[in-house]
């Protein structure tokens, strides 16, 4: 797993950092409609090369990730109220 730097800005994960990683699973942490555009469209894009699943709290809210014997399980807490 992987927790993208800097909110999954264009320069957060380089290709070459990418391929030496291989994240199965990447959470990025970005405030839904942010100014900067967080997540950069080229970021997912290398994401996506690499075959990374890709989870965000602008789309999630809250993420909890939990590791267990089973494997790993997301969950998202944007529509809990």
């Amino acid at each position: 797993m992987l927790k993208a730097g800097h909110h999954g800005s264009h320069y957060s994960s380089s290709m070459e950092f990418l391929e030496q990683v291989q994240p199965k699973l990447t959470v990025i942490s970005c405030g839904r409609g942010n100014r900067y555009g967080h997540p950069h469209q080229e970021t997912l894009e290398r994401l996506q090369a690499i075959g990374s699943n890709v989870i965000r709290t602008d789309e999630l809210g809250c993420i909890k990730v939990v590791f267990d014997a089973e494997g790993i399980k997301c969950y998202g807490y944007a529509d809990l109220q």
